[in-house]
């Protein structure tokens, strides 16, 4: 009977698998050419504000100071491994983007995907972000399409994920981890799980970006009813015309408005 009820368990998640992997596939064909070049327009603006904060969040930026250009791509060539669940113990499917050759220690991001999204649809971006000195590290949400987990449960998944990357991803690529510097950053409800980690385990992090971040509490409870307790570098960047999809009290504006004033929020003009 035991034997009966395993199975019957992994065919069901089999099949929840599938239909998210039809959904996502539907989805895809349904994003035009425009929204695809806004999309990427508005992440590589991300990549520009997330590489001024983890840069200079412990330095003063001088008047002679030269930042690199952050819409071209940067010095290092990106190299890309896939990581299945089950892999030296992994909990999630994941792909790390690494900056080859990039010398000393180098700064960790994880990057949490938006809802019933694929990880791996923000490759573009990641790895323009990979290519100007960061580790980059996007992992999958495994929920049932139709009811995701509390975004507290799948914080508590993603911070124990968090914790088993400290100890294996540094025997995995060629260039030196630096988890004293880590960033974590997320899109729309991949902002709010990895807000309640910070409200777990504020410290985990130095920065923290949102692209377009949601709080809306259909999706999976809200993660702004606490004090928010990071106290780190923050920037959140929403879009002009993203009110049909969220409102003002559940999209960035909820989140600049809850974290502390030094925070940054830049809204993409004529997006939505």
């Amino acid at each position: 009977l035991m034997t009966k009820c395993l199975r019957f368990h992994s065919c069901v998640r089999w099949i929840q698998r599938l239909i998210f992997k039809i959904h996502a596939f539907i989805h895809l064909i349904l994003i035009s050419t425009r929204m695809n070049i806004i999309m990427k327009t508005l992440l590589k603006l991300v990549a520009t504000l997330v590489l001024f904060i983890t840069s200079h969040s412990h330095a003063s930026i001088t008047a002679t100071e030269q930042l690199p250009d952050p819409f071209s791509a940067g010095t290092h060539s990106v190299s890309e491994t896939v990581v299945e669940i089950g892999d030296n113990g992994s909990t999630r499917l994941f792909k790390v983007y690494v900056p080859e050759g990039a010398q000393g220690k180098i700064p960790v991001v994880h990057f949490l995907h938006g809802y019933l999204v694929y990880y791996a649809w923000y490759d573009d971006f990641l790895s323009h972000l990979a290519s100007h000195g960061f580790i980059v590290v996007s992992s999958q949400s495994i929920h049932n399409v139709y009811l995701p987990e509390a975004a507290s449960v799948e914080a508590g998944q993603v911070l124990g994920f968090l914790e088993w990357l400290r100890e294996d991803l540094p025997s995995r690529i060629s260039v030196t981890t630096d988890f004293s510097r880590m960033g974590l950053a997320g899109h729309s409800r991949g902002m709010k799980v990895t807000n309640r980690i910070l409200q777990t385990k504020p410290e985990i992090a130095q920065a923290i970006f949102g692209v377009d971040p949601s709080d809306a509490y259909g999706l999976g409870g809200t993660s702004l009813d606490e004090p928010v307790l990071f106290s780190g570098s923050s920037l959140f960047v929403g879009t002009e015309l993203g009110g049909d999809c969220m409102s003002p009290t559940e999209n960035s504006n909820k989140y600049f408005d809850a974290f502390p004033a030094s925070t940054r929020h830049y809204i993409a003009a004529g997006v939505g």
